[in-house]
């Protein structure tokens, strides 16, 4: 689950370094 959370947060990251 820490795996999925991390892939889930390393997605966010990189969506946000996108929209910026």
């Amino acid at each position: 689950q820490w795996k999925i959370l991390k892939e889930k947060t390393r997605d966010f990251q990189v969506k946000w370094e996108i929209c910026e």
